[in-house]
């Protein structure tokens, strides 16, 4: 018995559009840049989130309003996230690299 794989069926009219879409998306981005790009992203929220908090706490003139401080949290809170992720699937895959046995 053959399998036909995925690739090889026929389209149809709208899956043409959206494979289309995909390959657009898809990005040859190697994962070091990607880290890289995340940890300057986290550091640059949490400075940017960290000002925020402090210019409330002091009550400086030029202050933002609350709800921008929590907007400034929540978008810190996402670049944490992505980077704890992206970190924990490096070492996920260091680890697995040095069980293979040679």
């Amino acid at each position: 018995m053959f399998i036909i794989p995925l690739s090889q069926l026929p389209l149809i009219d709208g899956a043409k559009e959206t494979q289309r879409v995909n390959a657009l998306n898809e990005s040859n981005i190697p994962f070091a840049q990607m880290l890289e790009d995340s940890i300057a992203n986290l550091q640059e929220t949490q400075a940017i989130a960290d000002k925020d908090a402090l210019d409330l706490a002091l009550g400086a003139d030029d202050a933002v309003d609350l709800h921008t401080m929590m907007i400034h949290s929540a978008a810190l809170e996402s670049a944490v996230k992505t980077t704890v992720q992206l970190t924990s699937r490096a070492v996920s895959a260091y680890k697995e690299i040095m069980q293979m046995q040679i």
